[in-house]
């Protein structure tokens, strides 16, 4: 992987997203469409930690999935891509971590109470 995605990773990390979150997200930004296998092999995440990445992805709106039928037997191959642009998913967590600031704020003031 190049130096950006590293360092978004890293920053998303710091941030408070899980390592396996943060490394699938910011995969998913630098590619327009992609499977599993490829976040685990270019992110260098084994096949469990991808999965439950996704699920949270999904959970939070930030991806989209899309089955694709592939001949003959076997599961259908699941392409995964942002849901929204990348800026937008940035003003969620900076919204995220904004309230988690003003929360630890006014504990902090209550906690003073006790002087």
């Amino acid at each position: 992987m190049d130096e950006k995605f590293n360092e978004l990773s890293e920053i998303l990390i710091q941030l408070g997203l899980p390592k396996n979150v943060a490394k699938t997200l910011a995969y998913l930004k630098y590619h327009d469409e992609t499977m599993a296998v490829d976040i685990e092999f270019n992110a260098g995440l084994r096949q469990p930690e991808v999965s439950v990445a996704i699920q949270y992805l999904l959970k939070k709106g930030w991806i989209k999935r899309k089955n694709i039928k592939k001949e003959g037997k076997g599961r259908p191959v699941r392409l995964y891509r942002l849901a929204k642009p990348f800026e937008e998913i940035i003003k969620e967590i900076e919204n995220e971590k904004k309230d988690n600031i003003t929360k630890i704020e006014m504990l902090v003031d209550k906690l003073k109470q006790f002087y």
